[in-house]
């Protein structure tokens, strides 16, 4: 291109592989495979990752360029949507937030859970991060949960019940799980809690 005269848009004297070359390339990659290729597609000697890096922040930056996204931000952003209906979920049933608690409910082995906030780029995977990136992303993991009646008297949370019936939270909500009725939960009064 540069023996021809082609202007196009070299990062050094002795780079012979220029944006328009590169963006050509993926571009014919992208007609063959009819989707984004993998970065794995993509690096090879004839197009250096190094090359990629300079042009481009990132292959999403890169995927950007075709108004497509790269496998690696489509997984990101399938792991924030899990994230954040797990978490939606766990509201509507009244369960208190915490990496246990998200693990449990959304049936994720702690390998599966390691991965799904690996992926979006959460370096600490305790609960405080996590409401954290929740609280960024429009979703209050700290609500309120729903009134709670057990034998005919009303709690604002579970902490309140297990105080007052002199028991830990985790017998409470065993118990409780039992005799679930909607929102409103009620233990039968031949129970001794």
């Amino acid at each position: 291109m540069r023996a021809c005269g082609i202007k196009a848009t070299y990062y050094s004297e002795t780079t012979n592989i220029s944006k328009e070359e590169i963006l050509y390339r993926v571009g014919q990659l992208i007609k063959k495979e009819h989707r984004f290729p993998s970065s794995t597609e993509i690096y090879s000697p004839a197009v250096p990752s190094n090359c990629i890096r300079h042009y481009w922040k990132s292959i999403d930056d890169l995927a950007a360029e075709f108004d497509l996204r790269s496998y690696r931000r489509g997984n990101t952003i399938h792991s924030e949507e899990q994230l954040i209906s797990v978490a939606k979920r766990m509201y509507k049933k009244g369960i208190p937030f915490s990496v246990h608690n998200l693990c449990q409910e959304a049936n994720w082995s702690s390998q599966e859970f390691t991965r799904v906030i690996g992926r979006i780029n959460l370096q600490n995977k305790r609960s405080h991060s996590i409401k954290k990136y929740l609280l960024t992303h429009g979703f209050d993991p700290d609500w309120v949960i729903p009134k709670i009646q057990i034998s005919g008297k009303k709690y604002s949370s579970w902490e309140e019940a297990a105080t007052d019936l002199h028991m830990s939270t985790t017998t409470l909500r065993n118990r409780v799980k039992k005799h679930q009725n909607g929102n409103n939960i009620v233990i039968s009064q031949r129970r001794n809690l």
